[in-house]
């Protein structure tokens, strides 16, 4: 697991532009889920923690939101947890 979450991402460019310099040499978005929480470590456990995990904390729900929805666009699997209020962005 990786964590990403020292400071609040404050914008979705900035958001997106992380999760890219992450995966830079780890392969095609659609090998790759995407999904927002409010508890990144429960959703990491309620998903039988898997392998290749990171997080990265938003500065706001509209943040998160937005750039999950901009990774599914250009490829990434959409992962749906039912966390209200979410303020990370997973990857796996």
């Amino acid at each position: 697991m990786q964590r990403f979450d020292d400071e609040p991402i404050r914008s979705e460019e900035e958001l997106v532009r992380a999760v890219e310099r992450h995966l830079a040499h780890m392969g095609a978005y659609a090998s790759w889920t995407v999904g927002v929480a409010a508890d990144p470590d429960a959703r990491y456990a309620g998903l039988g923690q898997p392998a290749s995990w990171a997080h990265w904390r938003a500065a706001s729900e509209a943040i998160a939101r937005g750039a999950a929805q901009r990774l599914v666009a250009k490829g990434m699997h959409q992962d749906h947890s039912e966390q209200p209020k979410p303020l990370y962005v997973y990857i796996f």
